[in-house]
């Protein structure tokens, strides 16, 4: 009987062993980041993955330490203060992404998922934390937001962002019975100048256009790329009727000095038609319609032009005179 009972004894310690060195090459082997801490938050055991980023070369190196000793203080802290519901709670913390700097100080990001430790008694002694490394998911994911909400030549937000941002602008000048303005730009002759040029060359005036458009305007502005050669500006809430038309002629002008630096021979400019809010419409659905008739209008008179919708073209024209028509 107690034979029986050493080689059992036996079995069990060659079981814990056996447990004991799969873990180790486990913690020795796996690229993310596994910890196990103490019910003061100190480390206990952590992966060779985990001890080389904090610059040490052993786990051992690890043990008593808490995330103060080795991590920046706001860091440390977030840590902490996302434990405690872990350890005086045995509340599961569960795919949370969390900052680190790398050795090379670099700003990375984990998504960590922490389990309490739980002893014979129910108690919550500790916890196990997993964390992977998710930076480049997270970069991967900022291009596809950038290609949902940017145009892609120009950087300016697209048309569906636009619909988006220009939406909550007019209802927050409807709530503080502001004004608004919508100027609707289309590029004159831009199509002549890719057929004689080259796309290249429409390409370059598109993205020089863009940055233009961001350097005539304000912070609180919207500016938009809808596609082909159109273009929005939205004048943020508070913009009088002047001030939009001193816009628009100014981007007029701009677009001048803009073709000289282009060095082409093409009849270049732009059309810009200005709807008001709330005279005009109501939605930007409608603003953006009137404005575009208000565009059609300048380019039926001459082109190069500011029309405000339900009048007749501005100076801008007389400031640039052009009657190649496209």
């Amino acid at each position: 009987m107690l034979k029986e009972k050493l080689v059992a004894a036996e079995h069990e310690v060659e079981l814990l062993r056996a447990t004991q060195r799969d873990c180790l090459a486990l913690l020795e082997n796996t690229p993310d980041f596994v910890y196990i801490k103490d019910a003061e938050h100190r480390f206990t055991c952590v992966s060779k993955a985990f001890a080389y980023l904090t610059g040490h070369q052993c786990w051992r190196e690890l043990v008593g330490k808490t995330d103060f000793d080795i991590f920046p203080a706001e860091h440390a802290e977030r840590y902490y203060q996302h434990e405690k519901a872990v350890i005086r709670e045995g509340c599961p913390l569960l795919n949370h992404e969390e900052p680190y700097y790398s050795l090379e100080g670099e700003l990375r990001w984990v998504s960590s998922s922490k389990q309490p430790v739980i002893n014979d008694q129910g108690e919550v002694v500790g916890l196990v934390g997993i964390s992977k490394d998710i930076t480049e998911i997270k970069r991967y994911r900022a291009k596809i937001e950038a290609l949902a909400r940017y145009d892609q030549l120009t950087g300016l937000l697209n048309r569906m962002i636009f619909q988006d941002v220009g939406t909550q602008m007019l209802a927050a000048a409807s709530r503080q019975q502001h004004a608004a303005s919508v100027l609707y730009i289309d590029l004159d002759n831009f199509k002549q100048l890719n057929d004689e040029a080259g796309h290249l060359a429409g390409d370059e005036l598109l993205c020089a256009f863009g940055e233009m458009l961001k350097e005539c305007t304000r912070e609180s502005d919207v500016v938009a790329r809808l596609g082909g050669d159109e273009f929005v500006v939205l004048a943020s809430c508070g913009t009088t009727e002047a001030q939009a038309q001193e816009l628009a002629e100014r981007i007029s002008r701009q677009f001048h000095r803009l073709e000289e630096v282009q060095g082409t021979e093409i009849d270049l400019g732009c059309s810009i038609g200005i709807a008001r809010f709330p005279q005009d419409g109501r939605s930007l659905d409608e603003l953006m319609k009137r404005a575009d008739e208000a565009m059609y209008q300048a380019k039926r008179e001459g082109k190069h032009g500011v029309v405000r919708y339900g009048r007749r073209n501005t100076q801008a024209r007389q400031v640039l005179p052009k009657t190649f028509l496209e």
